[in-house]
């Protein structure tokens, strides 16, 4: 069964997770097919942006506890072994030299907070609630722990986490672990203009930049290597075509080749 759906709309890939009638709660299959999915799309050459979104009446639930029950009576190396599965799939989607952008409606909680913030950018409808719930099933958010940390601000991190109380978009955003809300009155505009302002943009120079800005986070505490490093990403950005293309369509007051219009993709989930 196919818990993951791909729709491909032009430069862009919509990755559905459809488990609906378990709130999309995510098991090994379909940690499985949503990293198979990511890396598929990862080695082709015709999408410029991919977004994750849940089929149903909400984002995702986070893991399903019968498959986390039933891997609480395995060993502990087969527990380590599933969980840097999971590690995979976070990773697959914060490494994809494509932009990400993480469409959450209702609820995210657990486990779907490690989509949220391995996402490039994540977008939350207004009213959605969050939770880092693990804590109070005597868990810990482990696997996520990196990514969020990485994204959202440390103390109010340390706070979702230990408390596993619920908090709503308007606190996730103010807190970066989400970068918009979308308002109730105006569906899909804000995920809309996202994707124009991503396709805007040179995708050769989108990839560099990401890849940028992970380099200048691990070398916050060295100054002279974030320097000369920083330097050579720009040398030879100038120098690349894109670069020249850019500058030149600038100058001539048009747009660039790689200009993308792009037309609503309103969806009903």
């Amino acid at each position: 069964m196919a818990f993951i759906e791909t729709d491909i709309k032009g430069p862009v890939a919509t990755l559905w997770l459809n488990r609906p009638e378990v709130k999309n709660a995510l098991n090994e299959t379909m940690i499985d097919q949503l990293t198979e999915a990511i890396q598929s799309i990862g080695k082709r050459n015709d999408i410029r942006v991919v977004i994750v979104r849940g089929r149903g009446d909400g984002f995702c639930a986070g893991a399903d506890l019968n498959y986390m029950q039933k891997l609480g009576n395995q060993g502990f190396d087969e527990n380590v072994s599933d969980a840097r599965k999971l590690a995979t799939l976070y990773e697959s989607l914060a490494s994809l030299a494509l932009p990400v952008i993480a469409y959450v409606h209702n609820y995210a909680m657990g486990g779907a907070n490690g989509i949220v913030a391995a996402a490039d950018i994540s977008i939350a409808v207004e009213g959605c609630c969050f939770a880092f719930s693990e804590t109070r099933l005597g868990l810990v958010p482990g696997v996520i722990s990196p990514f969020v940390l990485r994204k959202a601000q440390h103390g109010a991190v340390r706070d979702w986490m230990l408390t596993g109380r619920t908090f709503y978009a308007d606190e996730a955003h103010s807190a970066s672990l989400i970068q918009y809300i979308e308002p109730l009155s105006a569906p899909e505009n804000v995920l809309n203009n996202v994707v124009q302002h991503l396709l805007n943009a040179a995708p050769a120079a989108i990839a560099a930049c990401k890849s940028l800005i992970d380099d200048m986070l691990i070398l916050l505490d060295e100054p002279e290597q974030a320097k000369r490093l920083s330097a050579e990403y720009i040398a030879r950005a100038r120098a690349s075509a894109d670069g020249q293309a850019g500058l030149q369509s600038f100058l001539e007051k048009r747009k660039p080749s790689w200009y993308y219009q792009w037309t609503s993709n309103k969806e009903n989930p």
